[in-house]
């Protein structure tokens, strides 16, 4: 079962992966930026705009599907969720 995860892991572009956090690492600081300023709405906006964008790329599926496959043998190791909904309910300033 752990060597099917590996095998699933193996599949997931690293380009697209690492193209992601890069991504990620600039939004996250762009939305810092937005909330010490004052702009929450926009602030929120960008990251559920991003979230929408994130969940769509080949390269987090396939992450997700390993992940689904994990979360059944080891159910603490859960994947981070890029939730709209969770998203929608916190405010990313907040968190």
């Amino acid at each position: 079962s752990m060597q099917q995860m590996q095998e699933c892991m193996e599949q997931v572009d690293q380009d697209q992966l690492q193209e992601i956090q890069a991504s990620s690492e600039k939004m996250n600081q762009e939305i810092e930026e937005l909330c010490a300023a004052g702009k929450r709405d926009q602030a929120q906006n960008k990251a559920i705009t991003f979230a929408r964008e994130i969940v769509k790329n080949p390269a987090m599926k396939q992450m997700r599907k390993c992940g689904e496959m994990v979360q059944g043998m080891l159910p603490q190791m859960q994947m981070p969720a890029y939730d709209e909904q969770e998203l929608k309910n916190q405010h990313v300033c907040d968190s």
